[in-house]
């Protein structure tokens, strides 16, 4: 089989992958009123970077991710009156105000090539995935393991084929 066959073999059977498919990760789950310190230590303590972010009545609001919080975090300037200025606010500021809400919802039957179409449209890296037998979601779909699962079929095909 020639490289070329190979890698067309490879993709053919990546278009036909879904979500369903991958692995889903669990992440913390947050309610829309803890605040801006406390999610902080949450994510680090979980070591996640990102978490699903819920109202009082258990309704997907979005999600949360570290990188928002440590943009907030981070002064801009390094003297001690900004730190203090911002220590003040950050106290006052909660998931709510951070959480990014138009991020869609992937579903088991949804085909790969939509999953990664979605990561790069929303520019995300991870999506929350929705099992549709149970109709909850369930935790994250990150593009590491479809990257993981593109490096497998490809290691596998060059291993079935004589070179």
């Amino acid at each position: 089989m020639e490289e070329e066959e190979l890698m067309e073999d490879v993709f053919s059977k990546i278009k036909e992958m879904y979500a369903s498919e991958f692995p889903i990760r669990d992440v913390p789950i947050i309610k829309e009123d803890e605040g801006c310190i406390e999610l902080l230590d949450l994510l680090l303590d979980t070591k996640s970077p990102v978490a699903m972010v819920y109202n009082d009545e258990d309704k997907f609001m979005g999600i949360l991710t570290i990188k928002s919080l440590i943009s907030l975090l981070t002064p801009r300037k390094t003297d001690i009156s900004d730190v203090l200025s911002r220590t003040h606010v950050l106290s006052c500021i909660t998931a709510f105000d951070l959480v990014k809400r138009d991020i869609p919802i992937i579903k088991d039957s949804d085909s790969i090539e939509r999953v990664a179409g979605l990561m790069k449209k929303y520019n995300t890296v991870f999506l929350p995935r929705c099992r549709e037998k149970k109709g909850k979601l369930e935790g994250m779909i990150f593009l590491l393991d479809i990257i993981e699962t593109l490096r497998d079929n490809w290691v596998g095909a060059c291993l079935d084929v004589d070179l």
